[in-house]
């Protein structure tokens, strides 16, 4: 059969680049495409610092942190679950190969072949930007990213059969889910305890300048250096200094790619049951896709029952707001939007009078907020970018455009707002809690009053505009889910992201001249200036928000389902 698995795979491969050349005939692909090419040409091949040498330190940094980053996601993967979907098959594939005298070896091993292909594509782009000016050494990084690469997938796809071996096993189903739990538990008191403990070193180190060298230093002593030795494994490769301390690196992880192989096919796990069952659920999403245009995310067994209570009078709009927070409820997004602002809160709490805890989570705060404020809108859709392509049954619903737009706005924005206050607040909480940077209390008032009304306006406005983009221009934005990242849609949502930020300036210039009249009509108390600052930059911001949804309302009252395709 590996003769039939190699030309499925081929012809798989050369369909899927025909239909990437079919695609760029439309001129949103093209154009968003020869952005890409353009950035990678001018940021990355004729860079003025392509030529300079590696940042060891730099490389040292991201060597020490991206094993904890791995071993975060090995736990999570073993306590929460893996990707299911990495089980999946296409229909056709279900069709064919499962009917077909294929061992179950030859199935795990034709889908090991067909994990390459990502692997290797996203290895050879990491290969161009990160190892250019290295020559030989840049190459060898470039095959240590893809054994990384791999083995993470191979982990990926052991976890899910483990798991849907032992999901169905009682009492010793769950004594294996405390086994993992247990270690992965152990580990991290490990590596937390043992930073704890060496907290009064990393201090000095960091006043003096050497703190990736101390760190450095803990990651190698005892017991943390066993705790993340097999992380370090997975990476060193990726991350070796000269082609000589590359090769034995090298071996090491190949060994651990090839020990991932074989505990992935001597598994027990009834492979074909779990692989047909996960492979309708995705042929069902892909049917939704090809009929409504849409890929949604399908909402688990355990998620089908959770609802919200709503009263049967009132407003309509509001309906539609409690269908879009159903949504994230159902398909599990809100423990996620929930975790992240409630780790940083307990790292915020636990870190407390340790001046590296706090500036790290104050930074790590500043850092996702900002984030949050420029790629929240294309992570968060469930809204008009969701709706349009629904258009022909949103049009019965007894809702003016206005409210429609206002509703869609409003399901969105609410969620990331939310999620800033709750990041930004614990990020607060850190810098208020530094030794020598003590807030006043009037000023920790006025932050603490002015921001929800500024951030929720900020917010207002951010996704008014995205939102404007897709009724006015839906050629030109991905509706829908966030889509395959094919390299042609990373350029339409650098064209896009782009036009938003000049619009957003745009909306920003009335509300900073009003805040900054609102702050100094209180030159002698700096708290409430700040505090009205900011509740007068939310009303105007709010205000701008409105007034162009109830432009954009006028719009959706005029737009047919034929330009929207």
């Amino acid at each position: 059969m590996t003769g039939a698995f190699t030309y499925l795979i081929a012809t798989s491969t050369r369909n899927r680049l025909a239909g990437t050349v079919r695609r760029l005939r439309s001129p949103r692909y093209a154009v968003g495409l020869l952005l890409v090419l353009a950035y990678i040409w001018f940021g990355l091949l004729r860079s003025p610092h392509r030529d300079a040498p590696p940042n060891l330190d730099f490389n040292r940094a991201f060597g020490l942190l991206l094993p904890v980053g791995l071993f975060l996601g090995v736990a999570w993967s073993w306590l929460f679950g893996a990707d299911r979907t990495s089980l999946a098959f296409s229909q056709a594939e279900v069709t064919m190969l499962f009917t077909a005298p294929v061992s179950r070896r030859a199935l795990i091993l034709y889908k090991i072949a067909r994990m390459q292909g990502p692997a290797l594509t996203t290895a050879v782009i990491w290969g161009v930007i990160f190892g250019r000016g290295q020559g030989p050494l840049g190459v060898a990084h470039a095959i240590g990213y893809w054994m990384a690469l791999s083995i993470f997938a191979l982990h990926r796809l052991g976890v899910a059969l483990t798991r849907a071996s032992h999901g169905g096993r009682g009492r010793r189903g769950m004594r294996r889910g405390m086994l993992a739990t247990a270690v992965f538990a152990a580990f991290a008191v490990v590596i937390v305890g043992g930073t704890i403990a060496a907290r009064g070193t990393l201090v000095a180190a960091a006043q003096q300048g050497r703190l990736i060298g101390a760190v450095s230093a803990l990651a190698t002593s005892a017991p943390i250096r066993w705790a993340i030795l097999p992380f370090q494994s997975v990476l060193a490769p990726s991350f070796a200094t000269t082609l000589a301390a590359w090769i034995p690196a090298a071996a090491v992880a190949l060994a651990l790619m090839l020990a991932h192989v074989a505990w992935v096919l001597s598994g027990d796990a009834a492979f074909e049951e779990t692989a047909a069952e996960l492979s309708a659920e995705r042929a069902a999403q892909l049917e939704t896709l090809r009929t409504r245009g849409v890929a949604t995310v399908t909402a688990g067994s355990a998620g089908v029952g959770r609802s919200l209570p709503l009263s049967p009078v009132g407003p309509p709009a509001v309906a539609l707001v409690w269908k879009n927070a159903l949504w994230l409820m159902r398909t599990g997004q809100v423990r996620a939007l929930v975790l992240l602002p409630l780790a940083l809160w307990v790292l915020a709490v636990t870190l407390r009078r340790w001046p590296l805890g706090e500036v790290l989570v104050m930074v790590t705060c500043g850092a996702f907020t900002l984030m949050m404020l420029l790629f929240g809108p294309s992570a968060m859709r469930n809204d008009l970018r969701n709706e349009l392509l629904h258009l022909v049954m949103l049009k019965t619903f007894p809702l003016s455009g206005r409210s429609i737009v206002l509703a869609s706005v409003a399901s969105s924005a609410a969620v990331v707002a939310a999620m800033q206050l709750a990041i930004g607040y614990a990020g607060l909480f850190a810098y208020a809690s530094m030794d020598g940077r003590k807030l006043h209390a009037d000023l920790l008032a006025g932050i603490v009053v002015g921001a929800p009304l500024m951030i929720a306006g900020l917010n207002a406005v951010n996704f008014t505009i995205h939102n404007g983009m897709a009724l006015l221009f839906p050629a030109w934005v991905r509706l829908g889910g966030t889509g395959a990242p094919d390299i042609e849609a990373m350029g339409l949502t650098m064209l896009n992201t782009f036009i938003t930020f000049v619009v957003l300036i745009g909306f920003l210039i009335v509300p900073a001249v009003g805040a900054a009249i609102a702050y100094s009509m209180m030159p002698l108390a700096p708290g409430a200036g700040i505090a009205s600052a900011g509740i007068a930059a939310g009303l105007l911001l709010g205000a701008e928000a409105y007034g162009a949804i109830v432009l954009l309302g006028r719009s959706m009252e005029r737009v047919e389902p034929m330009e929207v395709g």
